[in-house]
Formats: structure tokens, C-alpha cells, sequence
């Protein structure tokens, strides 16, 4: 396969696009979705709940979220394949996304790590945003 050497502006782009089609349509819907909460009243007053469910029927919303997983990951799908044209090959394109188990044990140390550097100062704005009466207040699904 001949390898394409895409230029500058090229990457720029496909960067933009992909995260539009991924994260910009959910920054999108969330602040839709702040502005109807911060109509209807003060956020404190309010409480949201969490992975709760589409339809009714389990098996149906089993279903439901499954395809909303599988939609989910078109945009991944999209990022493999412009990679594979650049690179040359899949399994070129998955190792340069470090999907090629070459270092397990530090790619999931370097994962724990990133994830509590996401979770922990996000759990504290949320607990300090209920503090001041900022935010909306979660409650576990049951």
C-alpha cells in the first residue's frame, strides 16, 4: 500500500472535523441542555440522574444503548481509517494510537493515571459546586 504523506493544512482539518463530529456536538448539547436546566430554576434546586434508562422494556434499552455505544464509536472508526491511508497499514495506524499491547503494564499505569487526573479534580468541582449551590445535584440510578 503506497503511504500518503498528507499535508499540513490536511491534518489541521481532519483534527477539526473529527473533533467537531465528537466532542463539539456534545459541548453543544450540554450547554442547550445548561440553558433549559438554568430555565426552569436555580441549578441547587434541581437533580439529575445518572445512565438512566431509554425505554421501558430492559431488553429494548439494553438495545438502544448498545447502539448508542456503537454510534459512538463511528467518529474512532473514521480516525482508524484516515490513519491506515497515512501510515500504510492498520497495524501501523493502531500502534501509532498505541493500540499495540507493546508496553501493557505502563500503558494501564499511564491510564489510572490519566483517569484519576480527569475523575478526581472533576469530582471536586462537582462537590464544591454543590457546596455553593452551583450545581445540579446526581442521583445513582436504582
Amino acid at each position: 500500500m503506497q503511504t500518503i504523506t498528507p499535508s499540513r493544512t490536511w491534518v489541521r482539518v481532519e483534527v477539526l472535523l473529527i473533533l467537531a463530529l465528537s466532542l463539539g456536538q456534545s459541548a453543544v448539547y450540554s450547554l442547550i441542555a445548561l440553558v433549559q436546566a438554568l430555565a426552569t430554576g436555580p441549578l441547587s434546586s434541581q437533580s439529575t440522574s445518572l445512565n438512566s434508562s431509554i425505554r421501558e422494556n430492559a431488553w429494548l434499552d439494553l438495545f438502544y444503548q448498545l447502539l448508542s455505544i456503537a454510534f459512538t464509536l463511528v467518529p474512532v472508526a473514521l480516525v482508524i481509517m484516515l490513519l491506515t491511508l497515512t501510515a500504510g497499514s492498520l497495524k501501523q495506524a493502531l500502534a501509532d494510537l498505541g493500540l499495540d499491547l507493546g508496553r501493557p503494564v505502563r500503558d494501564l499505569a499511564w491510564g489510572v493515571t490519566i483517569t484519576a487526573g480527569v475523575g478526581v479534580p472533576g469530582l471536586a468541582i462537582y462537590y464544591l459546586g454543590r457546596a455553593l449551590g452551583a450545581t445540579v445535584e446526581v442521583t445513582p440510578r436504582r
